[in-house]
C-alpha cells in the first residue's frame, strides 16, 4: 500500500488555513488586513475578534461572520 503520508488530509487544510491571509472588519467596520491567521488568533484571544464580525478570505464569494465559517473558528480555538 502507498507511504503513509506526514499529513492527513485534515492537517493539510489546516496548514493551508494558516497560510491563508485573511481581511477583516473592525467594531468601526473599516476593513483591516491581509493579516494572517496568527494575528487572528491573537486578536481572538484578547476578545477583540468577535463571531459576529465579518471576515474575507481569497477564494471566499463574499464577506462570512466567524461564526459561520467552522474552520476559521477551528483555527481560531486551536492552542499553540
Amino acid at each position: 500500500h502507498p507511504p503513509h503520508s506526514p499529513l492527513t488530509s485534515d492537517e493539510i487544510k489546516v496548514q493551508e488555513e494558516e497560510n491563508k491571509l485573511w481581511y477583516y472588519l473592525d467594531q468601526n467596520h473599516e476593513q483591516v488586513g491581509p493579516v494572517s491567521v496568527v494575528a487572528l488568533r491573537e486578536l481572538w484571544n484578547r476578545g477583540k475578534l468577535e463571531l459576529s464580525q465579518y471576515v474575507w478570505s481569497e477564494g471566499m464569494e463574499q464577506w462570512k461572520k466567524v461564526d459561520e465559517l467552522p474552520e476559521l473558528k477551528a483555527a481560531l480555538n486551536r492552542v499553540v
